[in-house]
């Protein structure tokens, strides 16, 4: 458990774990609170002993997934199973029904006999499609191809930072994708929105302002740059969408 201030490598699933002495908010929770409501933030948070399980969301695992494959910050292997153009739909609650009355058709007894399979040998492990992969290799081609990303990628990549709040006593955790060499901060989003103006609204709407925000404030704690215009000119924190 953490109780010193610092910039840690940690996994992805410690740094959104309770991994400090005393209770700790990320970005995501207080942005949550913030652009939501309190009551959000703690029906799903960690340290509510009766929280509600969070929807799975297939766009937050091909983020995950795009994440651990173009910047490491999770095992990809270890955590993701890339589904097979050819597979089967997944059985449907209709059917899962009818087998558990013993009434399976045969187009259904072919999808559980892969699913069933499926599932059992990838225990654990969120799904993504070769589709989805696909997309995600055409991602790292790109980023690869545009000389401004080349060298914003330098730096420290996926350091948390770890702090304590005065005020609450709460520890407080952000984490970016890049501490650029550069002294800039880069963030990488996955988004299927093109245009500036909508790009610009999925910045408010998710709060990626606050997150750098709380970013700055990290690495005046931990690395005594302070939060001041004049230091930070000509500096930028960057969202990569």
């Amino acid at each position: 458990m953490i109780s010193e201030p610092g910039i840690y490598d940690l996994p992805m699933s410690v740094y959104h774990s309770q991994c400090c002495v005393a209770p700790s908010v990320s970005s995501g929770g207080l942005r949550t609170v913030y652009l939501q409501s309190p009551a959000d933030f703690w029906a799903f948070s960690d340290l509510n002993d009766n929280r509600m399980q969070s929807p799975a969301s297939p766009s937050l695992f091909f983020g995950r997934a795009a994440h651990a494959l173009l910047l490491g910050d999770e095992d990809f292997e270890g955590n993701f199973a890339v589904v097979p153009s050819d597979a089967p739909r997944a059985p449907t609650q209709a059917q899962i029904n009818a087998r558990d009355e013993g009434r399976v058709s045969d187009t259904a007894r072919r999808s559980f006999e892969f699913w069933d399979s499926f599932n059992i040998e990838h225990e654990g492990k969120d799904f993504i499609t070769e589709s989805e992969l696909g997309i995600i290799r055409d991602m790292s081609f790109a980023l690869s191809e545009n000389p401004i990303m080349s060298l914003l990628f330098e730096g420290e990549a996926e350091k948390s930072f770890i702090w304590r709040d005065d005020k609450t006593g709460l520890y407080l955790k952000s984490r970016l994708d890049m501490l650029c060499a550069t002294g800039d901060l880069a963030d990488l989003k996955t988004t299927s929105v093109r245009s500036p103006d909508r790009l610009s609204a999925e910045i408010r709407s998710h709060g990626y302002d606050m997150q750098f925000a709380l970013a700055t404030v990290g690495l005046e704690e931990l690395k005594g740059i302070p939060f001041e215009a004049d230091y930070y000119q000509g500096r930028a924190c960057i969202v990569v969408f």
